[in-house]
């Protein structure tokens, strides 16, 4: 079976919450030891102001609030992208608790702590307020959308950068259609600018009465990992699709939130079926969502491993009911458009292009030989000539623990620097053994692999240098639904074989 013990029970023990408590405790009582402080200081703070209301669960309130507000903007959000559409403020009402309310998962990450939370309402908060500002463009609508869209820097400067560039983008081409007098452009950038330097500037002070000058250890962590964009194709199969049948006991976000195939369908079709306003705001929507997803599918440390377990699907929190608005959409708006032809080829189109893949296991990767990797002890991988690109791996027999081989910590040494797990590898467990991945290339020349004491390499088994590719046909989920067409046609009705993620 999956995993399904979405309850709160024993989540304050997890690592990232346990911190979020520490910090806001910390907060609380005036401590500003940099021990007690790891993540940006904004989503501890919330839970510092509501501490004494709730001093066991300090989130609970003002996650219970985030999720308020969420969905009241959720439906404000709806009404601007469909103002034609009868009832469209109650459409999103009905999307957002079927989306968000009823469902499990997406409820769980609302209800564990995560500093993604409040970026969720200001997230949907800032698309309504370029909206805004594309209706009637001013020096106080452009301070109040740079004040919104800057103040996720306070929680998290990923959503930042992407809500300031789309935001920053849409205000510039508003000025730019509009063709305001320069005086009011000029007046608007400046006000645009000061609403985010304000986040900006209460961040730095926060940081340094911390830190002082120095980084913090959450930056320079983040850092070190940072992002590689030459995996974005492959990420977007393995998170959103399906990592089967690489991985066939994980699952892809597309399994568990049947409505993103069709959301994506629809935000293709009403960018073919809109005009004007109406197309401006599905593509403001639709640029936020592409560059959300995009920056974290990039992000080095996240795997469809991780993915449901360890609830790392928390990063598109505020993406997934949009994609359920825009599935009622397709079905909607579009059936009474005028090109409501050409929009429903466009959605089919960019299903086809985007779920249409699986990613697959090649052995015998281009560049190499079957000499380039040998064992030379239980926990040691030698590569004389490192692997040159980021899908490349290597497959071992191997025993030990699943998340000992998934969450240990080996490192690779090569002559001039040491790599280290997440930031710059990873193994998976397999059937039979592990998958060693780079998170980024080596240089040329040897590198040396030592695996924690918990994993044992079995030296009668030769290595096999491979890569991960992607094939287009059958996604992995297609696979089941291909195997039950077939066994119907055949007049033989029976169940393809399920797989089962570990034990968590």
């Amino acid at each position: 079976m999956r995993p399904r013990t979405l309850g709160v029970t024993g989540w304050w023990i997890w690592n990232d919450q346990g911190l979020y408590v520490k910090a806001a405790r910390a907060w609380a009582a005036g401590n500003l030891d940099p021990l007690q402080h790891w993540y940006f200081p904004g989503y501890p703070l919330l839970g510092a102001a509501f501490s004494l209301l709730t001093p066991i669960q300090p989130f609970y309130l003002p996650d219970l609030l985030c999720l308020l507000a969420f969905g009241w903007l959720f439906t404000l959000l709806a009404a601007r992208l469909a103002p034609d559409l009868r009832w469209s403020r109650a459409i999103g009402a009905v999307t957002f608790f079927v989306t968000v309310g009823l469902s499990p998962w997406e409820m769980k990450v609302f209800v564990e702590p995560w500093s993604t939370t409040p970026t969720a309402p200001l997230a949907l908060g800032s698309l309504i307020l370029a909206m805004r500002f594309w209706d009637r463009p001013s020096a106080s609508r452009a301070a109040l959308l740079g004040l919104v869209a800057a103040a996720a820097i306070l929680f998290r400067p990923t959503d930042a950068a992407v809500l300031l560039a789309v935001c920053g983008a849409s205000a510039g081409i508003t000025l730019l259609l509009h063709r305001l007098r320069w005086r009011d452009a000029a007046a608007a950038t400046a006000a645009g600018i000061a609403g985010a330097a304000a986040p900006v500037v209460l961040l730095a002070g926060l940081h340094l009465s911390i830190f002082g000058w120095h980084w913090g250890s959450y930056i320079e962590q983040s850092r070190l990992a940072g992002f590689e964009w030459r995996l974005l194709p492959l990420r977007w199969v393995m998170i959103f699709v399906s990592p089967q049948p690489l991985f066939a006991d994980n699952y892809g976000l597309a399994q568990e939130f049947p409505w993103i195939a069709p959301g994506v369908a629809g935000m293709a079709a009403c960018l073919i079926a809109s005009r004007g306003s109406a197309w401006f705001r599905h593509a403001l929507v639709t640029a936020a969502i592409g560059a959300h997803c995009a920056a974290y599918l990039a992000y080095r440390d996240l795997h469809p491993q991780g993915l449901l377990h360890f609830s790392n699907y928390h990063y598109f929190k505020w993406v997934l009911p949009v994609f359920g608005l825009y599935t009622v959409y397709l079905f909607a708006l579009i059936w009474t458009a005028p090109r409501r032809r050409l929009a429903w080829g466009a959605g089919a189109v960019a299903v086809i292009a985007l779920f249409g893949w699986r990613p697959q296991w090649v052995e015998h990767a281009p560049g190499y030989t079957a000499n380039d990797a040998r064992i030379e002890g239980p926990q040691t991988l030698v590569l004389p000539h490192g692997l040159h690109c980021v899908r490349d791996g290597v497959r071992l027999a191997a025993t030990g623990d699943y998340w000992a081989i998934y969450s240990g910590q080996s490192t690779m040494q090569t002559s001039d620097r040491t790599y280290s797990a997440n930031n710059d590898l990873k193994s998976f467990p397999v059937p039979g053994g592990l998958l060693f991945t780079v998170l980024r290339p080596t240089p040329p020349g040897e590198s040396v692999v030592t695996f924690n004491p918990e994993v044992t390499l079995n030296q009668s088994m030769a290595p096999e240098i491979g890569r991960q590719t992607l094939v287009f046909g059958w996604p992995g989920w297609g696979k089941h639904i291909r195997e039950r067409l077939d066994a119907w046609w055949r007049g033989e009705p029976g169940k393809p074989a399920h797989h089962s993620p570990p034990p968590g």
